[in-house]
């Protein structure tokens, strides 16, 4: 009898425990764990759904949701289940650093992201995956150029890692961004002269020791950064041409007096005299003796000073048009006259002879180009625009001319859209995709890239390239 209630008692212990455990949605959830690991995700969803209504309050079950939505590629349903799990449980760090790579690399959220990052930073007990978080969170801050606010987060992380050269590295790229130039330039000597006391990432991804030459380059790129915008461009170009290597070469040729030079010389070929002039500045102030930069200097001076002589011949070439009788022939003088006048800044005059011109010789590249840039400085941007657009869409213009033009359009465009009558949406998009043109022939890329870093939308563009340059975390990881 004794034991027969034994048994009884047993087996209700045992029934009691089966019914607490469905009603509290464990085995709903483990079902769908299993689920979610043979990645049938749709059916996880529906098994961690029917978890949650029997215990709403059980962070783990959202927390899982959210990883199957992910998977899914889901995003913002993702978002909500995480958001769900911080909401019971505030120092989830796991669902923090997810909520992160979803707002960065699903979303191109970055303020967001960095936010997340720091708060998974906050509640991180893991050193290594701390200090990653903190990594990745100044990555993005500097991105969206909260420098200030790194500073704290490099602290925290030199006490997790003090030998982790790569932390030195950023804090040393933040004192350049904050303009700190002499404590960016100690602390770079203090790593070269060091290097081998510090461990860093290599290309495999792996943490090793620090190694010259290879591992200096970009410790010499700071230098070089902050000798240049100290304006001491001779130890700039030392230390410059030190870092010339791997990943660093783009970023070394923009600090380089020939990088502006580049961005000169194509202002020149789209008679942006002006804005060559800067640029020719700006390479002379780097190299005094530059010989290619003084050149064009003296080309732009002289072509302002020959108007007058240029203008005498303008009277006879005119008289030429009057007593032509031959239409053909008369058109060719149109096309000569088009140029005198262009080179005498006579717009007006060069945009009607261009058009007789055009005529007979509809082929003639530059006298399209000097009637579009001549329209487009009488502030008639449509029809400068329709002109250039013409050649830009002509599939049979060789790469290099159909450049020029593109580049010239772009420009046009961007002046177009700051008018009163300007479609800044359209005409932007449309001068972002006619530098993007421009960039495929060398000799424009440089100045083609620098106006767009000026086109609201292109610039963020332009710096998620570069961020993704750096390496950055997807999604999944």
């Amino acid at each position: 009898m004794k034991i027969f209630k034994l048994y009884l008692f047993f087996l209700f212990t045992l029934l009691y425990a089966n019914a607490a455990f469905a009603q509290n949605g464990l085995d709903k959830y483990l079902q769908g764990d299993k689920a979610r690991k043979a990645k049938k995700y749709d059916i996880a969803v529906q098994f961690f759904q029917e978890a949650i209504k029997l215990d709403p309050k059980a962070e783990k079950y959202y927390f899982d949701m959210g990883l199957s939505y992910r998977s899914m590629g889901d995003m913002d349903k993702a978002s909500a289940a995480f958001l769900k799990a911080i909401s019971l449980k505030p120092d989830y760090a796991e669902a923090y650093r997810i909520l992160a790579k979803i707002a960065e690399v699903g979303k191109k959220d970055y303020p967001q992201a960095a936010v997340y990052y720091k708060k998974a930073v906050q509640y991180d007990k893991d050193p290594k995956i701390k200090a990653e978080n903190i990594a990745q969170a100044i990555k993005l801050m500097n991105f969206t150029q909260k420098y200030d606010s790194i500073t704290p987060l490099l602290v925290e992380a030199k006490k997790l890692d003090p030998s982790n050269g790569d932390l030195i590295y950023m804090e040393i790229k933040n004192l350049n961004k904050l303009g700190q130039y002499d404590s960016a330039i100690v602390k770079s000597k203090m790593m070269s002269k060091n290097i081998g006391r510090y461990k860093g990432k290599n290309e495999a991804g792996l943490m090793a020791t620090l190694k010259p030459p290879r591992d200096l380059d970009r410790f010499n790129y700071e230098i070089g950064y902050a000798y240049h915008k100290k304006g001491k461009f001779d130890s700039a170009l030392t230390f410059l041409k030190l870092a010339k290597y791997g990943k660093l070469v783009n970023k070394v040729s923009l600090l380089l007096p020939e990088h502006q030079y580049e961005i000169a010389s194509a202002y020149f070929d789209v008679f942006q005299y002006e804005k060559s002039k800067e640029a020719i500045d700006k390479a002379l102030q780097m190299d005094a003796k530059y010989k290619e930069a003084k050149d064009l200097d003296l080309k732009i001076v002289s072509l302002k000073e020959s108007v007058k002589g240029k203008q005498k011949g303008i009277k006879s070439l005119e008289d030429s048009v009057k007593a032509n009788k031959d239409e053909k022939k008369r058109a060719d003088v149109y096309c000569r006259l088009c140029g005198r006048q262009f080179e005498t800044f006579d717009y007006e005059g060069a945009a009607r002879s261009a058009e007789e011109c055009l005529k007979f010789f509809p082929t003639k590249l530059q006298v399209v180009l000097w009637k579009s840039i001549s329209l487009y400085r009488n502030g008639k941007f449509n029809e400068a625009i329709a002109d250039l657009q013409n050649i830009t869409d002509n599939e049979d213009i060789p790469t290099d001319v159909k450049a020029r033009f593109a580049f010239a359009l772009g420009i046009i465009l961007k002046d177009a859209a700051k008018s009163p009558e300007g479609d800044p949406a359209s005409q932007n998009f449309i001068a972002g995709e006619s530098f993007k043109l421009a960039q495929k022939s060398s000799r424009y890329r440089a100045a083609a890239r620098a106006e767009m870093e000026g086109i609201p939308g292109l610039s963020q563009l332009l710096q998620e390239e570069e961020l993704q340059e750096e390496g950055s975390t997807t999604i999944d990881d």
